[in-house]
């Protein structure tokens, strides 16, 4: 930051008025000695116009938005001129670490007196994680452009970015039911499930998928399908994040890979019926026990976006989480390399009752010399490892047909 600094066209008036002097004084001529005066005054004004050009600028954070990796965040600025004059054009210059284009500037229009505005800012995010914005730099300068001002403002906030989310379909995996109904009993939730327990009317906070669109036409309003108790399931989700089996920092890295999964598939769920947990290593260990997949959604989405590689391997994790997971359910394993730890893991929650499936994005895979025959479509090897069926997944697998593999 340069508190005042002049322009390339300023240097070059500056450097013009400075040889239009030596010319005068060497030779006596007064219309060299004119046009250096002339010089001489305008970059004085400019100078002086620059020197003025924020004050009076008050400059505000308003409340961000939430975005995932490679969404628009909307982060707001309110601006005002405490001034009973018009403020000219200036620039709002922020550093944002999760963009696209680290340095990102703004361009705000002449204020008028007194003027209060919000800015609307909405930049696109490209990396997933916790960030600290600490300061704007506001940027003034002249009229005539021969010098410019900057001016740091400290607006610390904290932003948080999710992983990126795929749409999935419907998983045709057939979990056991992890509670029994004597009798048929409403969710009071639509969702899927296995046995339709009645027709109902739509509420706000039911999905569209469910609409019984035949109910509907008939009634004139909204209709969803209600299903039974007897369908709950239980999903245990477990992340790798060992730095020992991550590729590189890039987003495309095997780490990013996984997290895109878990993040996926817990977005799915959350409009199922259905337990979910969460396990994951790295820079540490991450646990959340089982609970109803909509309402431990947001803490899922907030640990995979914080989730850092580093020595903790995803087998201890699990292994503190397998004590309290229920007998049978979805054991769904994103790992970044096959360890014997791990196989071991997986092989105990299978002697459980538990139904594994194993998708491994190998760190090898991921760094591969020719990135675009990496990133073309590939299908997804199955390779026998013990007990298991292991699903290794290339850069260029889609991620929902990986998913449709493990079913």
């Amino acid at each position: 930051m340069r508190w005042l600094w002049p322009t390339q066209r300023g240097w070059i008036l500056c450097a013009g008025a400075v040889y239009l002097f030596v010319t005068a004084t060497m030779y006596n001529s007064f219309v060299v000695c004119a046009f250096a005066s002339s010089a001489l005054a305008l970059t004085l004004a400019s100078l002086a116009c620059a020197l003025v050009s924020l004050r009076g600028l008050v400059v505000q954070r308003g409340p961000a938005g939430e975005a995932a990796a490679g969404q628009l965040l909307s982060m707001p600025l309110i601006v005002s001129n405490r001034l009973k004059r018009r403020r000219q054009t200036f620039i709002i210059r922020e550093r944002c670490a999760f963009a696209a284009a680290p340095a990102h500037f703004t361009l705000v229009d002449a204020l008028g007196a007194r003027e209060e505005r919000v800015v609307n800012r909405r930049i696109l995010t490209q990396r997933r994680g916790g960030f600290e914005q600490r300061r704007v730099i506001l940027r003034g300068g002249d009229p005539a452009g021969l010098f410019y001002r900057e001016r740091a403002i400290d607006l610390p906030q904290s932003i948080l970015i999710t992983p990126a989310v795929e749409s999935l379909p419907d998983f045709p995996w057939k979990p056991k039911p992890t509670l029994v109904a004597t009798a048929g009993s409403a969710l009071s939730v639509a969702g899927t499930s296995q046995e339709v327990y009645s027709i109902r009317e739509h509420h706000a906070a039911d999905g569209l998928r469910n609409i019984h669109w035949k109910s509907s036409a008939k009634f004139g309003r909204l209709m969803v399908r209600e299903f039974e108790r007897d369908a709950v399931m239980s999903i245990a989700l477990l992340v790798d994040a060992e730095a020992a089996g991550v590729s590189g920092p890039g987003p495309e890295s095997n780490l990013e890979y996984q997290v895109r999964a878990a993040a996926s598939i817990i977005t799915h769920v959350a409009d199922l019926y259905c337990q979910v947990a969460f396990a994951a290593g790295g820079a540490r260990r991450r646990l959340i026990p089982p609970a109803p997949a909509s309402q431990i959604k947001a803490n899922v989405l907030y640990e995979l976006a914080l989730l850092e590689p580093g020595p903790v391997p995803l087998a201890e994790a699990a292994l503190d989480l397998a004590e309290k997971l229920p007998r049978d359910g979805v054991v769904i394993c994103l790992s970044l390399a096959v360890t014997p730890a791990l196989e071991n893991t997986l092989r105990l929650l299978a002697l459980q009752g538990m139904t594994v499936r194993w998708f491994c994005a190998d760190k090898s895979a991921f760094q591969a010399a020719d990135r675009r025959q990496a990133a073309a479509p590939a299908p997804v090897p199955r390779l026998r490892q013990g007990m298991f069926e292991i699903f290794h997944l290339r850069p260029g697998t889609s991620l929902t047909g990986a998913l449709c593999h493990g079913a």
